[in-house]
Order: structure tokens, then sequence, then C-alpha cells
């Protein structure tokens, strides 16, 4: 770039911010096409209850009050909340939301460099080439990583804020580094760490440390110790000890350098790095990792206040993610983490250069070498752009360089069994994970839901045995089994199942088939306990309180039948606009259904959602009952 243009640019903040703004869109323009992935997108988006619901106070405080563990992420919840009562489950909007926030999360990125660097036209590259890393796509491109946006966003408001308040000292500059910080920490709760930066702030900006300067963050501190307390909690549960702890503390360590590694050569990027037997003992020599690192950091910070800053930016950001705690799937690395804290190497990197560069003919060939890093970076993550525009190419382009990641296997067999509906080509992956991972049980599953919608109910059968063998908390997977067997007409059997998924996860679906398993060997009042539970959970639904009735009577229960009997006529009278869709469920609910069942599929088992089918003795089934049909997970190997 000739450097007349590099002066105009130097000269122009509108200028600085409109070629900002066309780098971003143009480099992340594949992903206007891109769909939902199956990577946790078809549960906590597409199924999530929270979304869905309509617009109401109620359904508001809803979302915020609702805390599922390392899910609190409420704003982003309340993000897609708002875009789905507008224009539905539509991919293009959400990636539109997307790319927009992370245009926003560069331009505070820029004002925030301008604020701590001199040099107009370095503070330009340090926020481009934080734009348009390659690592950045992830957060750009995985919808549900809008969380992570949001939260990128409102944290670099908040250190601007806290930069203006030290330039200015008014208090409303105070103020609204903690309401950005309070937005921040409803986006993601790692926010707890922004009153430390803002102290790391106070100390690049040359302030004397006196006890005042921990009063006036005291808002901060306070809402440091709620997210802390949200994020403890939520993990404390895997909190390890032992031979685990150890084994964490060595992938932290190694994770550490890791991360600064593929920040500065971001090369065979995947969505996730994952634990399995055929990486052991890589993390054994994390610690001489960690101390190599130290000492580059050492003298990358020799003589420079600004790099120390940006390099324990880095570390103190990436030490509670690194691996230290391990929470879920049993990934050690997964880049999306980095979203902000690369901000501090790409700081120090390049006033590194510059300095080493300052003037002259090394000055003009850094440059060049800028534009040509920020060149690539960007044709770089246009591509891989077009790699997570869909769940296929996403896990294909993943398991091409690492054939062992059993993550993406499952998912991309998961794509084709329930996206693409072809057991034939997710047939093979599963055997594939079963070859190379004999202790795990996806494979095991994903097989057995295979040959359930071939007809095959032995061999599903075997495979749901070895997969419950080797079962870790997946409640799928006896749920699954307890279905089939009670096609099958094992009652007992199936009842054992559906108590073993229950007791791992509660489920009104799950309910209610084991109340059927327990009505057809008549266990009345089993069975009676099961469905209060599921009709308590929706008081609304005509079909449950119709099969109360009948499953009353046929126990004997006739004067508690005739209370409910008069509950269901006060919803008919409540609701005569519905009578044609409650006389639909009546017709169905008392015509004979034959037993035992023939095993059907594929419709019934590979499809997703369950189709209705019937499961009673008597008259009443659970085709009367939709809306409680529930939606199988497409994967048993849930993501980060």
């Amino acid at each position: 770039m000739p450097e007349n243009i590099l002066q105009k640019i130097s000269n122009s903040r509108g200028l600085q911010v409109l070629l900002l703004c066309l780098l971003v869109l143009v480099t992340f323009s594949p992903v206007f096409k891109a769909e939902y992935l199956l990577f946790d997108e078809n549960f906590m988006i597409l199924e999530n209850r929270l979304i869905k619901a309509p617009f109401s106070l109620f359904s508001l405080v809803d979302i915020f009050a609702s805390f599922e563990p390392n899910q609190y992420t409420p704003l982003s919840v309340f993000s897609f909340w708002v875009e789905y009562n507008i224009w539905g489950f539509n991919s293009t909007i959400s990636h539109l939301i997307n790319l927009l926030l992370h245009l926003l999360c560069s331009l505070a990125v820029f004002f925030l460099a301008r604020q701590l660097v001199e040099n107009v036209l370095l503070s330009w590259f340090i926020a481009a080439i934080w734009a348009v890393h390659p690592i950045q796509v992830e957060s750009v491109a995985w919808v549900l990583e809008r969380r992570n946006l949001l939260y990128g966003l409102f944290y670099f408001a908040s250190l601007l804020a806290w930069t203006q308040y030290i330039k200015t000292g008014r208090t409303r500059h105070m103020a609204l580094a903690s309401a950005f910080m309070l937005v921040s920490g409803l986006s993601k709760t790692l926010a707890f760490f922004l009153p430390f930066n803002w102290l790391m702030l106070d100390w690049l900006k040359s302030r004397s440390f006196s006890l005042q300067l921990f009063k006036e963050k005291a808002a901060g501190f306070v809402l440091s110790a709620i997210f802390f307390a949200l994020a403890f909690f939520a993990a404390h549960g895997e909190i390890a000890s032992g031979d685990q702890g150890f084994l964490n503390w060595s992938m932290a360590c190694y994770n550490i350098s890791f991360y600064a590694i593929k920040t500065l050569l971001p090369f065979n990027l995947l969505p996730a790095y994952e634990i399995n037997r055929f990486i052991e003992g890589i993390f054994t020599p994390g610690p001489l990792y960690l101390a190599i690192f130290i000492v580059l950091a050492w003298f990358v910070c020799r003589g420079s206040r600004q790099r120390l800053f940006g390099v324990l930016f880095y570390f103190f950001l990436i030490l509670p993610i690194s691996g230290l705690v391990v929470v879920g799937y049993q990934f050690y690395a997964v880049l999306h983490f980095l979203y902000v804290a690369m901000f501090g190497l790409i700081f120090a990197a390049i006033l590194l250069i510059a300095e080493k560069a300052c003037d002259g003919q090394k000055a003009v060939i850094a440059r060049a070498a800028g534009v040509i890093v920020l060149l690539v970076f960007a044709v770089m993550s246009f591509q891989h752009c077009v790699i997570w525009q869909n769940s296929e190419n996403l896990f294909t382009w993943c398991l091409e360089r690492d054939p062992n990641n059993r993550f993406a296997r499952g998912q991309l067999a998961a794509y084709y069994l329930f996206i693409k509906k072809s057991p034939d080509e997710a047939a093979p992956h599963y055997r594939d994970m079963i070859e190379r991972y004999p202790k795990f049980q996806a494979g095991y599953y994903g097989m057995a839901r295979i040959f359930m919608a071939r007809n095959q109910s032995a061999e599903a059968l075997e495979m749901f045995d070895q997969a419950v063998k080797y079962n870790v908390e997946v409640s799928q997977i006896p749920r699954d089994r307890g279905y089939l067997k009670l096609m099958l007409n094992d009652l007992s059997g199936a009842e054992k199942d559906f108590t073993e998924a229950l007791v791992m996860k509660e489920d009104s679906h799950v309910r209610f088939l084991r109340s059927d398993s327990r009505r057809r060997q008549g266990d009345y009042s089993g069975a009676l306990n099961d469905l209060m539970i599921v009709a308590e959970n929706a008081p609304s639904d005509f079909s449950l309180q119709l099969g109360l009735f009948e499953l009353m009577i046929e126990g004997g229960r006739t004067l508690n039948a005739f209370e409910v009997f008069l509950a269901a006529c006060a919803q008919l009278n409540a609701n005569p606009g519905a009578w044609g869709h409650y006389f639909e469920i009546l017709c169905r609910a008392f015509q004979p259904i034959p037993f035992p069942l023939k095993l059907s599929c594929p419709r019934e088992v590979a499809d997703a959602p369950f189709q209705p089918f019937h499961v009673s003795q008597g008259r009443f089934s659970l085709s009367a009952l939709p809306q409680i049909h529930h939606q199988l997970p497409a994967s048993s190997t849930p993501g980060p």
C-alpha cells in the first residue's frame, strides 16, 4: 500500500472507520448463506422454550430468572427471543445480527486501541487484525455464540468508558463502565474480571495506587463477586481433585501456550479440540510449555508497560477458561474462548514490531508486511466462513484434519441421520466410532437408532445394551431403549429403562411412557402418580385430563374420575372455540387400538420429532397427546 494512502488513513477518522467496516463486512459476508448448525443450536435455540415464548412480561422475567448450569446467558436468550417473535427462525437474520454485533465490537476495539496507543495507524491495524482474525469466524458464524459477541462488545465498551473516566474524571464515565459490565456479565459471567482490567488501565495510565482507586470501583467489585459466584455455582460440580485435578492443571498450562500459538499462527483451526485416547500424554509437558511462554513473554514485554499490559490482559482472561475446570463434554480447547483475550496478544505483538521497525526502510517493510498479514487473515476468514455454512461442511472439514475426533464424527453422523434422513450415510461413521472408541456410548447409540429405523429390533437391543453399559448420564439412551422394549411388549424392562432415564433427567414424555408401561402391568397407582405429575405440568392440556379420567376408571377410582371429568367439562365451557379440537381428541382417544404393537420404523424412531404412536392396552393413546410429543436430541454428545 503506497505511503500516501496510509497517510490519508492516519489523518481521517471517518476513513478509518469506513475501511474497518468494509473490511469486516466483506470478510464475513459468506455467513449470510449459513444454516443453523447441528452443534447445540438445534436444542439451545430452535427448541428452547424461552426463545419460543410469546411476547409478555412473564416471558421476559422467565428468561432472566431461568438458570441452567454453565448456561446463564440471559441477554443472548433475550436477543433470540425478540428475533424469533419478529422474524421467526431465520438463519440469515440470525447471522446478520451476529455480524453486526461483531462489527460494533470491532469499532469498540478500534476506539479503545486509540486511547491506548498514540499512533493512529497502529491502533487501526490492531483493531483490523483482531476483527478479521480467522479465530473470530467461530463466534460470528456460529449463531449460538451471540453470547460471546455480546459479552465482548460490552466488555470492550466498559474498558473504553473507563479510559474516558481516567481522562476526564467524570462520574458518568465511571457509571457507564459499571453499566456496560453489568450487561456484559448478563451475556457471559466471565465479565467478573473487568474491575481488575480497570486497575490494569489505571496502572497503564500511571495512576497512583491508593485506597481511593479501589473505592471508586466498588460497584464493579460487587458485580464481579455476583458474576464470579454464578460462574462458580455453575461449574463447582466439575472442580476435580487428585489425578483429575492434576490433569486439569497440566491441561491449563498446555492450553495457555496453545491458544497463544493459534493466535499468532492460525492454521488448522477446528471447531473443537477433543480429549480422547489418541492424545494421551499431550498435556504432560504442559508446565514446561507454560514456563516457555512466560520466558518469551518476559522478553517481549521488557521495557514496555503497554506490551506488558497486553500480555497480562491475555493471560488473566484466558486462565479461567484454559482447562482448570472441565465443564460438559471433554474438550481441551475451543477457540471462541479467545474472542476477547486475543486482543492482548495482538496488541503486544503489533507494538513490539512497531518498536523494532520504527523508522526508515524497516518501517516501510513492517507496514507492507502488516498489510499482507491483514489480507491473508481476511482471505482465511472468508474461507472459514464458507466452511461454517452448514454442519456437513464443518464436521467433514474437522475429520479431514483429525480423523480421531469422535465429537465431530458423532455430529456428522447425527446430521446424516436426523437432518439428511440418510441412515446409510450415518452408519459408517457410527461403526468407525465403535471401532476407534469401543467404550464410548455414542457409536452404539447411533447404530441402535439406525437398526430401529430398519426394523431390526434384535440388533437394536444389542446396540442399546452396549450403549447403556458405557453410558455416562445421557438420559436419551435408556429412554430410547425403553421405548423399543415398550413396542416389543417387554413392559417391566421398559419401566426400568424409563425410571433410569428419569433419574438422569426429568422429562414429561418419559414419565408418560412409564405411566403407560405401569398401567399395562396393572400398576394403576404408579401409573396415576406419573400421569398426575405430567398433568400438573400442563394443566390446560385437555388430552391429559381425558387420560387421567380413563386411567382412574380402569383403576377403580370412580369418585376421583368424576372430579377429573368435572374439571374437563369446565375446560370445555371455558374454551368453546376449541370444541372442534377437543372433539378430535375424543374421537382418537376412544377408538379401539389393537395390541401387541408391531415395530414400525423408520418414521417412529429415526425421525425427529417422534411421530404419534399408540401405547395403551385400552382406548386412550399417546396419539391423543399432541402437546407432549418430545423432540429427540440429534446427538448424545453436547457441545461446549
